[in-house]
């Protein structure tokens, strides 16, 4: 029911209304107006739920990302889909009468009070939505009237005992398989690499070797650190910001403590632990008569520090393990002994407080060289920067960088040529910079560039432009990547002599004992679990549900980057009737809803196909974060 409003809330009145659809209109379904204020509604919805899911994974989605989605496309389906809907429901007869609408508006929990409908209660929700009563009921019964649809095809989508099974033993029955690894690099000193096959390999592969755009850079560097001498700090700066930041020199109250402890754990019983305690209680009563702490920890102590007499270093409030441990090393006064032995999670402590220093704000004296520090290299940074804009207001156009920064005395530097996917030597200089970068032409200039702390302006010395190489260029890759593709030839056609001759009857364990190969049984496996060393082989995994004690070798070799591997069938293990009870009604739905799910879009699909849908003005539909 909740969800049910929730899409009627966002997805019909919560943009308010078409003053006149006709003029605005960017479609039709059968007659039927898509508007365009549909349109950019439905788009800001899509682009709202696609930046919440992005969010929390810590993304940000950006119009670039938006155009390459083509959201503009999956507004207009979805509305085309939302007509084509309810005109087919319409076609089978199924509609939505007021009094349905109005029980459930009655009933639904934000429209009562006190579990009975509270028309007043009503009427505000909808005012804060901006609506009026009559257009939610219409959005609401169509809403209904889609689930009643959807309701109604589910009637047309039944799961048989049969096919039930079928899907429970795919996903949970399971295979032993042995397999032989035939490694590439086996192969790789007997390949021969003729010249002629060299020119042909390269000739067939030259466009994976395309040497991309590469650029050259000149760059001028302003350091906030060549400014020492051009900032002072005024003590009445100092004192401002210890005044403004004493929360930042707060110091939390610290204790030190002597502990004894006596174990208890998960397995300790009720009469095991009271005999710990009565012991802890003993020692804690001659502890409070006056014998020395220490020496009773270092005898009787089952904690690691026990050496030490049981002292535990200066802490504050929250760091240690136990809340309890805390919340009575902090009660006690110096000297202070436990009046009852603590009982945690690790077992029973007796405490005696050492020391204790009380929470205070470190004094201007204290902190003064850490502030003076701070704000030395903000200031620092501050100049520097405002000098490397003058520099860059500064800077005329038709001279070169390395010109003017010896004009300026300032440092200036020119890297070698260097693709989008290289870095720049000693320079991280991040994505979004270098792609800048590269848009540029030659002889332009950069924005100004912040990388660590340092601020840089660029300018394109030269450029080369991607081009495919001769093989003279790039011969040593290309003779290693076909010397490769060779071992991998032969040792796909050594495991497919393997198969060959098992399936003429030869022995498993004849072949298992050559040495060049690496050979393994695998644990029983279901369909999708992984395999560490097979995950990356396609299609073996799967091949592996098709073999049987009839049938114990497939009718191929699997190959992947590093070489050519034979499985064999070993056991299968049948699913368990227990578990298929047990989990049956979860396939059931899964299995249930899948169906209905295929059946629904078969069903749209074809409204669609007989539909007549005429766009309006598709070109002038923007993508854009904002509404």
């Amino acid at each position: 029911m909740i969800a049910i409003i929730a899409i009627t809330f966002v997805l019909y009145f919560g943009f308010g209304r078409d003053s006149d659809p006709q003029k605005t209109k960017i479609a039709t379904v059968n007659g039927e107006i898509i508007s365009k204020l549909e349109f950019e509604n439905t788009k800001k919805m899509m682009r709202e739920m696609l930046q919440k899911q992005y969010a929390q994974y810590k993304l940000v989605l950006t119009d670039k990302m938006l155009k390459e989605m083509n959201l503009d496309k999956m507004a207009r389906d979805n509305l085309i889909q939302g007509k084509l809907f309810s005109q087919g429901a319409e076609e089978l007869g199924l509609a939505v009468t007021q009094k349905e609408v109005q029980d459930f508006i009655q009933n639904y929990p934000d429209f009562q009070n006190a579990g009975i409908f509270d028309k007043n209660r009503y009427d505000i929700l909808l005012r804060d939505k901006n609506m009026q009563p009559q257009d939610f009921e219409k959005d609401l019964s169509q809403t209904l009237l889609d689930n009643k649809t959807k309701q109604f095809l589910m009637t047309f989508a039944p799961v048989n005992k049969q096919e039930l099974q079928d899907r429970y033993t795919f996903a949970n029955r399971k295979v032993k398989i042995s397999f032989i690894h035939f490694p590439a690099k086996s192969f790789e000193k007997s390949v021969n690499i003729e010249p002629k096959a060299l020119e042909e390999y390269f000739s067939k592969n030259r466009a994976a070797y395309r040497v991309p755009d590469q650029i050259r850079v000149a760059y001028m560097i302003v350091d906030p650190e060549a400014f020492q001498d051009k900032v002072q700090i005024e003590e009445k700066t100092i004192e401002e910001y210890y005044e403004d930041n004493l929360n930042r020199f707060e110091e939390k109250k610290q204790v030190k403590v002597r502990h004894i402890l006596f174990k208890v754990d998960l397995k300790t019983t009720q009469v095991e632990d009271d005999k710990i305690k009565e012991k802890a209680l003993g020692v804690l009563k001659r502890a409070q008569a006056g014998e020395d702490f220490a020496k009773l920890a270092k005898e009787f102590s089952q904690d690691p520090n026990a050496a030490k007499g049981g002292l535990v270093d200066y802490f504050s409030r929250g760091q240690t393990p136990d809340k309890f441990y805390e919340q009575e090393a902090f009660k006690l006064k110096k000297g202070e002994i436990s009046k009852n032995p603590t009982r945690t999670q690790a077992g029973y402590y007796i405490l005696k407080m050492e020391d204790i220093k009380e929470a205070k704000v470190k004094t201007l004296a204290e902190v003064r060289p850490v502030i003076v520090q701070k704000l030395l290299a903000n200031a620092k940074s501050e100049y520097a920067y405002d000098k490397a804009l003058d520099l860059m207001d500064k800077l005329p156009y038709d001279v070169e960088l390395k010109v003017y920064a010896g004009q300026n005395n300032m440092p200036v530097k020119e890297s070698g040529y260097f693709s989008q996917n290289e870095n720049i030597p000693e320079l991280a200089v991040a994505p979004k910079d270098k792609e800048a970068l590269f848009e540029l032409n030659k002889g332009e200039r950069s924005e100004l560039v912040e990388i660590q702390n340092k601020y840089y302006i660029f300018q394109i010395s030269d450029r080369k432009p991607s081009y495919l190489p001769e093989l003279k260029e790039v011969q040593e890759p290309v003779r290693k990547a076909f010397a490769e593709s060779l071992a991998k030839a032969e040792a796909k056609k050594e495991a497919e002599k393997y198969l060959a001759q098992l399936n003429k009857g030869a022995a498993w364990e004849g072949f298992i004992k050559d040495n060049r190969f690496t050979h393994a049984t695998t644990n029983f496996f279901k369909q999708g679990e992984s395999l560490p060393e097979l995950d990356n082989v396609p299609e073996l995994k799967e091949a592996a549900f098709e073999l049987s004690p009839a049938k114990k070798y497939p009718e191929k070799v699997f190959e992947n980057e590093t070489g050519a591997f034979l499985i064999k069938w070993e056991a299968g293990e049948a699913i368990d009737p227990a578990k298929y009870a047990e989990e049956m009604g979860r396939y059931q739905a899964n299995l249930q809803n899948e169906k209905h799910q295929n059946l629904v879009k078969s069903w749209v699909d074809f409204l669609r196909a007989e539909a007549r849908i005429e766009d309006q003005d598709e070109e002038e539909i923007k993508v854009g974060l904002e509404p």
